[in-house]
Order: C-alpha cells, then structure tokens, then sequence
C-alpha cells in the first residue's frame, strides 16, 4: 500500500566507484591505506606505496564526478540503470524460478511498524538535495484489500482501520470510478490511485514543492506487480498550479514506462 506515511520512496544515488586495476572497494583500499602508512616505519618499501595510493583514488573520485557530471549534461536517464537491472532481475532469477516466486507472492502478510519516512526525505531533500523521488506501490497489496473492503461504519478503534485510513481518498476516488468493476480490479485501480495520492502528499511539504517548482527535484510513482514481474513507472507533471477535483487534488502525469 503507497502513501506518503507507509511507502518507502526511493531516492536514486550514485554506486560506489571500485579502484583501477584492482578488485578492491574503495573502502578497502583505504583500509590498505591505514595499515601501509602505520606500517611504514616498520618497512620502509610500504612508504612508497602509501605516497603513492593517495593520488590515484583522487583520479578515481574525480573520475567519478565528472563521469556524473557528463551524464547530466547528456540528459541521461536516471532510470536507466535501475531498469536494466530490474529486467535482468525477471530474465536471470523470476522467469528461472517462477514457480517459487509466484508461491512467495501468494503468502505475503507484511506487518506495518512506526514510520520514519518524514526524516528520511527532509534529510534525502534539505541536506543530500536528491534529484529524484520514487514512490513503488505493488500488486496483491493486503492494506489495499483491507481499505477496500472496510465498511464506512467499521469500528474506528480497530489496529487495521488505523493503519489503512491514511488512503481513504484513494478509496473514495476508486469508488467513484470503478465501481463497476470486480473487486480484484477495484484493488488494482486503487494500488495505483494509492501512489498517484502520494506523489500530491508529497509537495504537501515547502521544502518538496519548492524544488519540484524549480525544477531541481523530480517525483515518480512505480507500480510492482508481483505476479507476472513487470513494472510500470510514471513521473508528476507538475505544472505550478493545484487541480482540484471535488475538493481533491489531481494527479498530472507524464513519462509513463512498462517494464516487461
């Protein structure tokens, strides 16, 4: 079930760089670092080695910065990367076993804990100033089904009600949309309706809507359906202006991808 309170948005980061010529991480290598230099005294060759190393992981930093730097100016896809390796996922681990995948997509019951999404983002956006934010929804959610199933008279003390309610719009839009439909899609429309909700939550904060205005920040909502492993990922169109729809705001969207 996506919201702004119990999805878990994700903001995309750069992998850590690995040193030329060696199979060594770079926090290795500056593990190695430590020891040749405390050991130098102890063997004089060693000294060499650690004047020597220093330089050489700048090169790779500064490699690395201009390797992004060249990326943006190109106006690569930020996406790209975790694209191939969803596809690769499907190709080399679901399609070769199917049939445990498909077993663990029926027994999942997720249980739901304290939320700490409102630091992780005022710390992802305010001090590392992230790029993207993306919000995955998935198929078969079990919150989903609670919240579509509960009756507007339900007891409001129950553990359930209290958890599902943060989508209650979600719901409400779904009925009056989908209402024809069998429950199983009702479900699926409002998984998706659940993390366009979330996207408009999201600029609900200044410091978000400020820089999604400037252009400097992107939000994406994600779909993950589980059962046949394909993704489906989109991107708010923000355009500086608030649609209301019965009182609700609107979700513009735009970038729509399939992922199969």
């Amino acid at each position: 079930m996506a919201s702004s309170l119990h999805s878990a948005p994700l903001a995309s980061s750069s992998g850590t760089p690995s040193i030329s010529g060696s199979s060594l991480k770079l926090g290795e290598q500056l593990t190695l670092l430590r020891f040749s230099a405390n050991s130098a005294k102890m063997n004089p060759p060693l000294r060499l080695k650690a004047s020597v190393t220093p330089p050489q992981l700048t090169t790779q930093v500064e490699s690395s910065k201009e390797q992004k730097s060249e990326e943006i100016l190109n106006g690569s896809n930020p996406f790209s990367d975790l694209k191939q390796r969803f596809l690769d996922f499907k190709k080399d681990k679901y399609l070769a076993n199917i049939e445990h995948f498909q077993s663990l997509a029926q027994s999942q019951s997720p249980k739901s804990g304290p939320s700490e999404t409102k630091a992780a983002l005022e710390f992802s956006v305010n001090t590392l100033q992230v790029e993207n934010i993306l919000v995955i929804g998935h198929s078969c959610c079990g919150g989903i089904r609670a919240l579509m199933s509960m009756e507007d008279e339900d007891d409001s003390r129950s553990f359930i009600r209290s958890w599902v309610i943060v989508g209650k719009n979600a719901r409400l839009a779904t009925k009056s949309v989908a209402s024809n439909l069998s429950f199983d899609q009702q479900c699926r429309h409002c998984e998706k309706e659940s993390i366009n909700r979330s996207l408009m939550n999201l600029l609900s904060y200044p410091w978000i809507k400020e820089r999604v205005a400037k252009g400097v920040l992107s939000i994406h909502g994600g779909y993950y359906d589980f059962t046949d492993c394909t993704f489906e990922k989109w991107t708010l169109n923000y355009q500086g202006v608030d649609h209301k729809v019965d009182g609700e705001n609107s979700c513009s969207i735009k970038d729509r991808e399939f992922w199969r």
